[in-house]
């Protein structure tokens, strides 16, 4: 994930750093509070970063040692910590846009109906996509925003029009595909193939970004092309489903894209199920046996 450097303003101030007072949500605060630290710290090699309103807590790795560093009450000093190397990524500090925490809570509070306590961390969410997530105490559940503080969407899968951008970001620079699905919790997996033994699997939930991992390919299923499929026909053939089925998607269903290893075309098969009753189509709309 590209990270972007933070917004600066030419009129925002200067904190005084020894003002124990200081929100540390205020646009243009926090920022040069962490040039700080890292200056004391002497490392740019940031493994974990945290903000509260009053504090900021930055650990730095060398090798596989961690160093933990604190703005507490108007004062940066080493701090004990159980942040541990193993492995996630780093990141510079200085490249994370954090120019309006204030505006980062507020998204996350309109979303979780909660602004207990808020704290936002900076994190490895997964093989080394790093993000930032707003978490409150007690605990909802995290908010998350890409390095830019771009929020990442949560999103309905009954409902297409937040649905299709899910399914287009997923879609980038994909080139074959074994299976594409979305469970009855709307969670979706994708199943890129690296060979015939193993594929890479991007799962996306409701609510959080999307996770990649190792898996075993399936051999039901043989690999069809990624430009085959897109989130309009996907949305096209959903709508279609539900009219055949007699059923809304808001009843819940299941969603398969797959091409049958037995299959004479390079053209997957798009199978809906609604309640229980399944229809499969073409990428065209024409209805199959599977």
């Amino acid at each position: 994930m590209a990270m972007v450097s933070a917004c600066t303003s030419t009129a925002t101030r200067q904190p005084d750093s020894t003002d124990p007072g200081i929100d540390l949500t205020v646009p243009g605060v926090a920022q040069p509070l962490i040039e700080q630290i890292l200056e004391v710290a002497g490392n740019l090699r940031v493994v974990n970063l945290e903000i509260s309103r009053q504090e900021i807590v930055l650990s730095t790795v060398t090798g596989s040692n961690t160093a933990t560093y604190a703005w507490r009450n108007g004062a940066i000093r080493a701090v004990e910590s159980d942040t541990t190397y193993v492995g996630q990524a780093i990141f510079d500090a200085r490249r994370i846009n954090l120019s309006d925490i204030a505006d980062l809570f507020r998204q996350a509070a309109d979303q979780v109906d909660s602004d207990k306590n808020q704290r936002l961390q900076v994190v490895d969410f997964n093989n080394g996509r790093i993000y930032m997530a707003v978490t409150t105490n007690p605990e909802t559940r995290p908010v998350f925003f890409a390095t830019d503080a771009t929020a990442v969407p949560s999103y309905d899968p009954a409902d297409l029009a937040s649905l299709g951008p899910v399914i287009t970001s997923l879609l980038v620079s994909v080139t074959a595909i074994d299976q594409l699905t979305i469970d009855a919790k709307g969670t979706i997996q994708l199943d890129q193939p690296i060979d015939d033994q193993q594929c890479w699997r991007t799962t996306r939930s409701i609510e959080l970004p999307a996770r990649r991992q190792l898996a075993a390919i399936s051999r039901e299923y043989r690999a069809f092309p990624g430009s085959a499929i897109n989130a309009t026909i996907l949305k096209q053939r959903l709508l279609q489903a539900t009219n055949l089925l007699g059923k809304p998607l808001a009843d819940g269903y299941a969603l398969r894209v797959y091409l049958p290893q037995s299959s004479p075309s390079a053209r997957p098969i798009i199978e809906v199920t609604i309640d229980g009753q399944t229809v499969g189509l073409t990428t065209d709309g024409r209805i199959t046996d599977r």
